[in-house]
């Protein structure tokens, strides 16, 4: 997750979040303010928990949506779609921890195991997905977290033993003060982010070329209007939405990385002339693809 994923397509996230050895990551963010979309929709199989630290913002989890602002504590659930969005001209700046749960784990069944991190695995033990950061232990929890981020820039020796010790304090924290029961569609939920990431993962994979609603349809067994309905519930935007944003995204890489003619990159993206392709990009980016590049290049001679 770095600043360029607010312009990234609804995917699994293919980055590596920290090392094989030591499997969490740290990620301060300044969004871009003329975008609309903050934190492109996607998803990883860590876990993740963001501070908001500046503005506010529509954080979409899954089919729900909250109003977050500074101070806000977000907790997103491994593989679970998450994006946020704010209007145009409005400041979101946040950093986000991002670990995987094998990082709390040992090597037997103990108690750690079998009294707190199983059974969040399992379903049985909820955390809130939005703190306010008012309640006294909510303040414990955002203090943790920014000694989290302060001891990941410092990065002194043994810095990796404290962030682990932070994260069980944030883990007591929220273990007791789990909602109040395990939510009874939690397993309709869960099918439904089943259901959604073959989609996308699909879309990705074929944005290159022309992709029909019938297609669509027809692939994953679902009724026009039902995966039009779905698709929005699930990511906040239509399927043809979506599409464009992928595109444009990867066109903006291509841009980046490599000399190919802005007509060759229309091609490459989706897009069946230069004309709409320029059109999409400047709705989607407020410039145009050749003064894109142009002050890429820019950025980078100075």
């Amino acid at each position: 997750m770095q600043n360029h994923l607010q312009a990234t397509g609804v995917q699994r996230e293919p980055v590596a979040h920290g090392t094989a050895l030591f499997p969490l990551a740290m990620y301060e963010i300044t969004s871009y303010t003329w975008m609309e979309e903050r934190i492109w929709c996607h998803w990883h199989e860590e876990m993740e928990i963001l501070v908001v630290t500046r503005g506010q913002a529509q954080m979409h989890i899954a089919d729900r949506t909250y109003t977050i602002s500074e101070g806000n504590i977000v907790i997103v659930p491994p593989n679970c779609i998450h994006s946020a969005t704010e209007a145009e001209g409005e400041p979101f700046c946040f950093f986000a921890l991002v670990f995987s749960l094998s990082f709390l784990d040992s090597s037997r069944s103990d108690t750690l195991r079998q009294s707190y991190l199983s059974p969040f695995l399992e379903g049985e033990l909820i955390f809130p997905e939005i703190l306010s950061g008012q309640a006294a232990w909510q303040q414990e929890v955002r203090s943790r977290l920014w000694d989290i981020r302060d001891l990941f820039l410092s990065k002194k020796p043994g810095f990796e033993l404290l962030v682990k010790s932070r994260l069980y304090e944030i883990w007591f924290h929220l273990s007791q003060h789990p909602t109040s029961s395990p939510d009874a569609a939690a397993p309709a939920a869960r099918q439904r982010m089943n259901q959604i990431r073959p989609i996308l993962s699909y879309l990705n994979e074929h944005y290159h070329r022309p992709i029909t609603l019938q297609e669509l349809s027809e692939t994953f067994h679902m009724s026009q209007g039902y995966l039009c309905r779905f698709f929005h519930s699930m990511t906040k935007m239509s399927v043809t939405e979506y599409l464009n944003h992928y595109r444009i995204s990867v066109s903006t890489e291509l841009l980046s990385d490599s000399d190919l003619e802005i007509g060759e990159i229309a091609g490459l993206t989706g897009f069946n002339n230069i004309s709409y392709f320029n059109k999409i990009f400047r709705r989607y980016m407020h410039t145009t693809p050749s003064e894109f590049r142009k002050q890429l290049r820019h950025s980078t001679d100075t």
